[in-house]
């Protein structure tokens, strides 16, 4: 049988001598420790390496073992994330267990970046990316472990996969190891709570599902803000581009009575009644349609940036450019509140969980830039022509 095999994950150049030491013990430990700069890392010669570590991270690893100092390091071309953070999501995405390590003198400093994020750190912090990108991680996994030399990124692993391995026996003697078909991709902080079904599960598991599903949308609308994301421009003359406009608001209210139907009429009864437990494949199955139906808004903010118009009514589409962040920003308050309701000591009796979904913040502009083009001539002079 193969040994466990263990992902390093973390800055070469600056890292260089602490990631020796940890292959060494990982090996006199019986691991297989994972690394990129050593002979024994499989390399696929027609992937980029960025490719190639995300694919040795899905296909190899049985742990990832991420360790943030103050440097960022190599980034991915294509978006712009630092090579570590795209293994870091790989891992997330794969469902792989991470045990993150973050350097205590930058640990330190992450509350001053908190409340005045314009200081420079260097030497210690390159790029305040860094800062973010450890955010990131304590959203996702609630836990890291400061150190400040090699020793205690060794203990704190000896320690943490021995725990592990007795969690193992001990689910396995209670039957909890089989893991739902629904939830095989999932990340294992999700299939644990659907598996294990501890207190307040159903709003835990749809808290996480959420927050999950926020930041993959999000991260789709920072690519779009990057300008890594492009369509194939359409030109719309005149007198169709109101129906275009009509169209499009449509589209934006279906999507959101859409939302809130499958808040109220799947989501909330996928919980169950009061002392009875859910359904975890019901409270995914919500979750992902809420996730569809917010990659719609995705589809929608390309067709309205993507779409060449008669000029008269250029500013008026361009009005409407980020109209669903407020709509994005009103998923992640909804996956908060189910943590604020989780986290509420001694919870007991009826608890109601609303959605509000607001307006856009632009829509006044909007509507006076459509009242001004109905009583401009020029416009009405081009929609007769049909220009």
């Amino acid at each position: 049988m193969h040994p466990l095999s263990i992902f390093v994950s973390s800055t070469c150049y600056d890292l260089k001598s602490l990631r020796e030491h940890l292959r060494s013990e990982l090996e006199s430990w019986g691991y297989d420790p994972v690394l990129s700069e050593y002979p024994s890392f499989p390399v696929s010669p027609e992937l980029t390496t960025v490719e190639n570590c995300k694919r040795v991270v899905r296909e190899r690893a049985d742990l990832l073992v991420l360790i943030v100092g103050g440097k960022r390091g190599s980034l991915d071309p294509q978006t712009k994330k630092s090579v570590v953070n795209s293994e870091y999501q790989e891992a997330r995405l794969t469902g792989l267990d991470s045990i993150v390590f973050v350097d205590k003198q930058v640990w330190d400093l992450l509350p001053i970046y908190r409340s005045n994020k314009e200081i420079n750190f260097a030497p210690v912090v390159d790029n305040p990316a860094v800062f973010s990108f450890i955010e990131q991680i304590v959203e996702d996994t609630k836990w890291v472990f400061p150190f400040i030399r090699t020793e205690d990124i060794l203990t704190t692993l000896r320690v943490q996969l021995s725990t592990r391995f007795r969690d193992l026996l001990v689910r396995s003697r209670q039957n909890r190891l089989c893991i739902p078909s629904a939830f095989a991709t999932e990340s294992g902080y999700i299939t644990r709570i659907a598996v294990d079904k501890d207190e307040l599960w159903e709003y835990k598991l749809a808290c996480a599902l959420l927050k999950d599903r926020s930041r993959r949308i999000d991260e789709r609308f920072a690519e779009l803000e990057s300008g890594f994301v492009v369509r194939r421009t359409k030109f719309l003359p005149a007198p169709d581009t109101i129906n275009y406009i009509q169209n499009l608001l449509d589209d934006l209210v279906n999507t959101i009575q859409a939302v809130s139907k499958v808040l109220s009429e799947q989501l909330t009864p996928s919980f169950g009644p009061l002392g009875t437990p859910g359904d975890a494949e019901k409270i995914k199955a919500a979750c992902d349609n809420i996730y569809s139906l917010y990659l719609t808004l995705f589809e929608w903010e390309l067709d309205v940036r993507f779409v060449r118009s008669h000029e008269a009514f250029a500013e008026l589409l361009k009005k409407m450019y980020g109209w669903t962040t407020e709509m994005r920003a009103d998923l992640r308050r909804l996956a908060y509140e189910f943590d604020t309701l989780v986290s509420t000591p001694n919870l007991s009796g009826n608890h109601t969980i609303t959605m509000t979904i607001n307006s856009p913040a632009g829509l006044q502009a909007f509507a006076d830039e459509l009242h001004r083009i109905a009583q401009d001539p020029r416009v009405l002079a081009a929609i007769a022509r049909g220009a």
